[in-house]
């Protein structure tokens, strides 16, 4: 299996092997199912459906309820993603976001990189736009099994690698990639300062890391937001999904009366996310994707920066809107 010497052990660090594995005779190379064994003899991993799943034992319950929120949301919606229009709308966004404004500039900055990752990849959509623009390896990881989705989509794309895996703790090797990207994901980990220093540690001297976490926004959505997730990451999934598809439809009604008025309760008091463009299934689980993870933190531009400053990054491009900070830096 070509990715297996690129992955460490999650748990101690030491290299992988395969100790039994079922081919699925597409490829020389391809695993379908097996088992992994770091080189110690001490820890032991599953290979599921063609992707190494390096999850540490140890998760805690909060962690497992985010992966089982993201498994639930992308089970729900595949092909969420994928469409034309919001493939050209999200690489646009990410091409404006993330300062290189082209595609073309993007291509000429992945010339020359090894190994890129992108840090909860959730279906592949970033994957599959670096793959298509780099001669590198792409690799992606994410804790929840949305990887198993992302693998059926992207395993004709001979440059990428899935696997699942904390990004907290990831099976790789310190200086590894000259490129991570963690696109909408951080702040859905235990502590966002904490996980974005470990991702650091993964990107090599003169390696670039770039970031997209939730902006703080007024003191009365704040306080709405902490007092309703407080109820809400309680909620069974059935019923946090009936809350939000409340928030859904009052944003639907609102927006057809004076859509100002519902961007504005938005904005300022409480998320009732509602956008013509997709189904109300969609429409739903992107505010429960905001409702339901017990992890959903909120940060300021001054701390996001602080963070880069601390851990020695040079800035390379800002950029801040109402819903989120992005921040490229490069070690």
């Amino acid at each position: 299996m070509s990715l297996i010497p690129h992955l460490a052990c999650p748990q101690c660090g030491e290299g992988l092997q395969i100790r039994s594995a079922e081919w699925s005779g597409i490829l020389d190379a391809d695993v379908l199912n097996g088992v992994l064994y770091c080189d110690r003899g001490l820890h032991e991993y599953t290979i599921d459906e063609g992707v190494p799943v390096l999850l540490p034992p140890d998760m805690s319950a909060e962690q497992k309820q985010v992966a089982d929120v993201y498994s639930d949301k992308w089970r729900r919606i595949p092909g969420y993603g994928y469409d034309d229009a919001a493939l050209e709308f999200q690489r646009e966004w990410y091409l404006q976001k993330f300062g290189w404004r082209t595609v073309d500039r993007f291509r000429e900055f992945l010339l020359g990189q090894e190994r890129v990752l992108d840090a909860g990849c959730g279906l592949g959509r970033d994957v599959k736009f670096y793959a298509e623009n780099t001669n590198g390896l792409v690799f992606g990881v994410d804790i929840s099994d949305s990887i198993l989705v992302a693998n059926e989509r992207l395993r004709h794309l001979p440059n990428v690698h899935l696997i699942r895996a904390d990004m907290t703790r990831l099976p790789f090797r310190a200086n590894y990639f000259d490129f991570i990207s963690s696109d909408q994901a951080l702040h859905h980990t235990p502590d966002t300062r904490d996980s974005f220093n470990r991702l650091v540690d993964h990107v090599k001297p003169r390696g670039q890391i770039a970031i997209y976490v939730y902006k703080k926004k007024s003191p009365a959505r704040e306080y709405a937001d902490d007092m309703m997730r407080s109820y809400t990451t309680e909620m069974s999934y059935d019923d946090c999904a009936a809350f939000s598809s409340a928030c859904a439809l009052f944003g639907r009604t609102v927006a057809k009366l004076n859509l100002d008025l519902q961007r504005s309760i938005y904005w300022n008091l409480f998320k009732c996310f509602w956008d013509d463009r997709y189904d109300v299934t969609t429409n739903v689980l992107i505010n429960m994707d905001w409702y339901h993870p017990k992890y959903a933190w909120r940060h300021s531009l001054d701390e996001v920066l602080s963070w880069y400053e601390k851990a020695g990054l040079a800035i390379q491009s800002t950029d801040v809107s109402d819903s989120g900070i992005s921040i490229r830096g490069c070690k």
